[in-house]
C-alpha cells in the first residue's frame, strides 16, 4: 500500500500552517486512494501530546486507512554548497515515504552539501526542498518544481515570491538560491550561485 507523510514545523509546542498540510493531506489522498480521507493532521494533533520545548519536526505518516505521529528534534543543517543532477526521469508528485528516486540523485553529489535538480533542462527542486532564487530585487521560484511545498505556496499566495519558468542555463544571472520547506523558511538556508557545480565540476 502507497503510504505518505506530512511534516511540519514545531517551535516550543507551536505547530505551524496545519491547515496547508490538510489542504495537501487531503489532495494527495483523492489523488492516490479516491475520496476524502477519514482523518486530518488538525484533529490527530489534538489527541497527541506535543513537545513543548525547542524546534522539533513532526511527522504524520498515513495511508488509505490511518495515521501515526511521530516528533524528533529538528537541527540545523549547514548548506554551503549544491551540485546540479540532470533526471529527465524523476517524478515525485506527491509526498511519499518512498524517495528511492530522490535518493538516487542525492548520491550523485559528489561531496556537496544539496543538489539541484534539472529535468528536461528545466531546475525543480532540491532533495527535500523548493527553491528560490534571488536576482539581487525579486525571487522567483521555479514554475517546474516535483512537488510544491506548503511554504512555497504560502509565499506565492503573499506575493514574497513569483514563479517563472527557469533553465539551468540560466542560474548564472541570479545571486543566490534559498532552499525552503516547511521547516526552513525563506533567507535561512542561503547559497550563493558560484558556489552551485556543474556535474563536472569539482569541489
Amino acid at each position: 500500500m502507497y503510504r505518505l507523510v506530512e511534516s511540519l514545523h514545531v517551535v516550543d509546542g507551536v505547530v505551524e500552517a496545519v491547515e496547508s498540510h490538510d489542504e495537501r493531506l487531503a489532495t494527495s489522498y483523492r489523488a492516490v486512494f479516491g475520496g476524502r480521507p477519514p482523518f486530518s493532521i488538525s484533529a490527530a494533533l489534538e489527541s497527541t501530546a506535543i513537545p513543548q520545548h525547542g524546534v522539533q519536526k513532526c511527522r504524520v505518516v498515513y495511508d488509505r486507512d490511518g495515521y501515526v505521529v511521530e516528533f524528533a528534534p529538528y537541527p540545523s543543517r549547514l548548506v554551503r554548497n549544491a551540485r546540479i543532477v540532470h533526471d529527465d526521469g524523476i517524478s515525485y508528485p506527491h509526498k511519499f515515504t518512498d524517495r528511492s528516486a530522490l535518493d538516487a540523485a542525492f548520491a550523485r553529489r559528489a561531496g556537496c552539501d544539496e543538489i539541484i535538480i534539472v529535468r528536461d533542462g528545466r531546475v525543480t527542486d532540491a532533495y527535500s526542498s523548493n527553491l528560490v532564487f534571488f536576482d539581487g530585487v525579486r525571487a522567483f521560484t521555479p514554475d517546474t518544481p516535483l512537488l510544491p511545498g506548503t511554504r512555497r505556496a504560502r509565499l506565492l499566495d503573499a506575493g514574497t515570491i513569483v514563479e517563472a519558468p527557469i533553465r539551468v542555463s540560466e542560474i548564472g544571472r541570479f545571486a543566490s538560491v534559498s532552499f525552503i520547506n516547511a521547516l526552513n523558511d525563506l533567507g535561512r538556508v542561503v547559497v550563493p550561485v558560484e558556489n552551485i557545480l556543474t556535474p563536472e565540476e569539482r569541489l
